[in-house]
């Protein structure tokens, strides 16, 4: 059974998962938790180094352009995808690609302005997605995501990350919803300033009845 957990930075997903990991340990389940940057992939090392950079990918030094970094991603969720499709139990995944579709095809139309290749983009990384069984979306506001980001990482945002940040926040959510009603997958919206007991506890009796 395939879970997958999406929102933006500072919605809680990775501590409400690890308090959920727990409770379906105590419960005898087997299950097997996917950080969103994986070590056992080829592109680890590379994915490390972007993600320090910025909360964002764009241009950053070492990379060319922002389509470079697209694909990086792509090729690594797609690893993920083939190294576990026959592994048995529940796998959590701390994110998936509705992130990278999201992220990424802003950052395409912003620097090449070529629909094409955005659409190019959005078919490899939706080409032959294993079966999600349940989709878990934190929710927080712009303001929580903000502070908890910027608290996380020690860092003010500067304002055009502030001014992407909100967009994010709209976009990945629609994203969301919309597939998992196309696809007609379970979604279960939580409130990432809930307490994560309760959030935790709630995810787990919603996979229970699946």
């Amino acid at each position: 059974m395939n879970i997958v957990f999406e929102g933006v930075n500072g919605a809680g997903k990775s501590t409400i998962i690890k308090k959920l990991v727990s409770l379906m340990i105590q419960d005898n389940m087997d299950v097997k938790y996917v950080d969103d940057l994986d070590i056992s992939t080829p592109t680890f090392s590379v994915l490390a180094n972007m993600f320090k950079s910025s909360p964002f990918l764009e241009l950053k030094t070492g990379f060319n352009t922002s389509l470079t970094e697209s694909l990086i991603l792509a090729a690594d969720y797609h690893y993920l995808k083939e190294m576990l499709k026959n592994v048995e139990g529940y796998k959590i995944f701390d994110r998936d690609f509705f992130t990278t579709l999201t992220y990424q095809s802003y950052f395409l139309e912003k620097y090449y302005n070529d629909d094409k290749l955005v659409n190019c983009f959005k078919e490899l990384l939706l080409y032959d997605p294993k079966e999600i069984n349940m989709i878990v979306y934190v929710d927080v506001d712009f303001e929580t995501s903000l502070i908890r980001t910027e608290n996380r990482d020690k860092r003010k945002f500067t304002w055009e990350e502030k001014a992407t940040l909100k967009y994010f926040i709209n976009k990945l959510k629609e994203e969301v919803i919309n597939y998992s009603a196309n696809k007609n997958i379970p979604l279960l919206i939580i409130d990432g300033r809930d307490d994560i007991y309760e959030n935790a506890n709630k995810i787990f009796m919603k996979i229970k009845n699946i």
